[in-house]
Formats: C-alpha cells, sequence, structure tokens
C-alpha cells in the first residue's frame, strides 16, 4: 500500500467514524422502521426493539468488540433490546450509518 492509500483509507475510516457517532436513537429507530410491518422479537416473538441514546443523549448507544489479532481495531455495533425479555441483536454501525446518510 502506498503512502496516498495509507491516508486515504485512515480518511475514509474518520469520516466512517464520525458518521457512525452522529447517528441518533432516532435515526436508528427510523432505519428499522424502514422495513416496514410489525418486527418482533426472535426470541419471545411478543416484545417490540427499542433502542437507546448514548450516555450524552446525542448519539445513539453503541458497543464496539475488539478484533481478535490486530490491535487498536474493533467493530462498532447499534444494539436493538426486546422490551419484553431483553434479547439483543447487533447491527453494524458502518453499514447503518451509510445507509442513513446516503448521499
Amino acid at each position: 500500500m502506498s503512502e496516498q492509500d495509507d491516508r486515504e483509507s485512515k480518511a475514509m475510516t474518520e469520516d466512517m467514524k464520525e458518521k457512525a457517532l452522529q447517528v441518533t436513537a432516532e435515526d436508528f429507530v427510523n432505519y428499522l422502521n424502514s422495513f416496514g410491518g410489525e418486527i418482533r422479537c426472535s426470541y419471545c416473538g411478543t416484545g417490540d426493539y427499542g433502542v437507546a441514546p448514548d450516555p450524552a443523549g446525542k448519539g445513539t448507544a453503541m458497543v464496539a468488540t475488539p478484533v481478535p489479532n490486530f490491535k487498536g481495531v474493533g467493530i462498532w455495533l447499534y444494539p436493538a433490546t426486546c422490551q419484553s425479555c431483553g434479547h439483543t441483536i447487533f447491527f453494524s454501525a458502518s453499514f447503518v450509518s451509510r445507509q442513513i446518510f446516503k448521499d
């Protein structure tokens, strides 16, 4: 990889981070609702999924999981939790934020 490619890759990664951090809980709910219909919990079959804001109340809550054998690399995920049983599912923050901020 050339120095130019490396700089472009880092800039793209920073842009993706910024977009992922800008997604609000309302944005995420609207994204989930864009699939239409009543989406019920895949575990208990009765509950609706809810999303939480981040602790600062500006974005949506997010969790990160490390990638094995790659120091400083992780996957960012938005959680959605069943309001009846607590079952939690995760959505790729990079994918969802790209869909929300499509140009």
